[in-house]
């Protein structure tokens, strides 16, 4: 038992590490396929991009609550949203770069929605002495086909003054465009351009890769957050795994008195007959059944095999099947069995008063112990140990079917 339970600690400990620990854990919650996909990217005097996001998604099956769009770097502001989007923020971790989106509502099988939203990107156009240039793409989803996908460049300059790969699909005024269409889920649609003409950029203006380090120390930051909470719950795993080995190493140094030697048993000294000894256990079945379950983890089923079989000959019962029979023609079966010799075993060692007509234990409280308010308490716990016996110990409570075992137990049948 202690194993299953260090292995269940260990198990639980590393799916709570994979749970908190920053990423990119969010699972789809349906399937879906994108029916429009629209990037418009605009260069800014300063170095930095505008740019424009709009996607049409239709339902296949589950649901769609919320969606994730990824983006080029973590350099980038989001500044505004709009279609079926309710709320947008920074979703960027753990090697992702992107915003979470929820929706005005969860859409279902059928249904289509749409999103827009904005961002300014510091870190997307690079410059150097003679030129400058973006090597874009946008997002792409795993699992989802895109029916048409368009790239357009808002040119700050003249459209034909480029070096382009590959080439645009069209150029109209100074919008250049690239067009993909059935793109199969996985696949990425890459554009690059470049140009001379750096007339549009402000004198002075901040290259926009020297703000990397934005992007750089967020990363880092994500990588810290990480470490701190996987250290944090290997600590945990540690902690939970050494408590279960001392309980392990506990129980096995105890010695329950029902696991003592046999000349030390007590329970074979009662002189009493099973039939009294029954007697006894039906006036005592709470305080019995209370020691049951105190018990139940400390004797070995091969010990507990071997203490029936020395009491069953100690009575001079004989095997009938799967019960025993007394001189009488009495039968019993194990389970009575066992809880007639734990009955015993606690008279010996918790010092009851007994009556002194009988000779029984009396039917007030053992000292110390406080009886459960409802029998159905201790035979739920009970049951864990031995079913039939417990349905003999709860005799008499307000469950149905411990009725049927009174009357056996009465009458000397206690069949399983």
């Amino acid at each position: 038992m202690h194993k299953l339970k260090i292995s269940l600690a260990v198990t639980l400990a590393i799916i709570m590490v994979f749970l908190f620990v920053p990423g990119r854990v969010l699972a789809d919650t349906g399937t879906y396929k994108i029916d429009d996909y629209n990037v418009t990217l605009t260069p800014q005097p300063d170095g930095s991009v505008n740019i424009a996001y709009y996607q049409q998604w239709t339902v296949l099956s589950g649901n769609i609550p919320w969606i994730t769009v990824g983006l080029p770097n973590t350099a980038y502001t989001i500044t505004g949203s709009g279609s079926n989007a309710a709320n947008i923020r920074d979703d960027s971790g753990s090697g992702w770069d992107g915003v979470y989106i929820g929706l005005d509502k969860t859409y279902y099988p059928n249904q289509s929605f749409a999103v827009s939203f904005t961002v300014n990107d510091r870190n997307l156009l690079t410059e150097s002495a003679d030129n400058w240039s973006i090597n874009f793409t946008p997002g792409w989803y795993d699992n989802a086909t895109i029916g048409t996908m368009d790239i357009n460049l808002v040119s700050p300059i003249n459209p034909y003054e480029y070096t382009f790969n590959p080439a645009p699909s069209s150029i109209i005024g100074n919008t250049i465009t690239w067009e993909q269409t059935d793109l199969p889920g996985g696949n990425q649609f890459n554009v690059t351009f470049s140009s001379t003409d750096r007339s549009f950029i402000a004198e002075g203006a901040m290259p926009a890769q020297t703000t990397s380090f934005a992007s750089t120390s967020s990363n880092q930051t994500d990588g810290f957050i990480s470490l701190a909470i996987i250290i944090f719950f290997v600590l945990i795993l540690v902690l939970v795994i050494r408590n279960a080995v001392k309980r392990s190493r506990n129980r096995a140094s105890y010695t329950s008195p029902a696991v003592s030697p046999i000349a030390n048993k007590p329970y074979l000294n009662s002189q009493a007959s099973l039939e009294d000894q029954k007697k006894e256990l039906e006036a005592n079945k709470d305080q019995v059944n209370e020691y049951i379950i105190s018990e139940k983890d400390k004797i070995p089923d091969d010990e507990k095999e071997k203490q029936i079989n020395d009491f069953a000959a100690q009575h001079n019962l004989s095997v009938n099947g799967d019960n025993w029979v007394d001189n009488q023609g009495n039968t019993y079966n194990n389970n009575l069995l066992w809880m007639l010799i734990m009955m015993n075993s606690m008279n010996a060692s918790q010092n009851i008063t007994r009556t002194a007509n009988t000779g029984l234990l009396g039917r007030g409280q053992r000292p110390g112990i406080i009886s459960p308010p409802s029998y159905h308490v201790s035979c739920a716990c009970a049951c864990v140990a031995c079913a039939c016996a417990c349905a003999c110990a709860c005799a008499g409570g307000h469950g149905a079917g411990c009725t049927v075992k009174l009357k056996d137990l009465k009458s000397g049948n206690a069949n399983d």
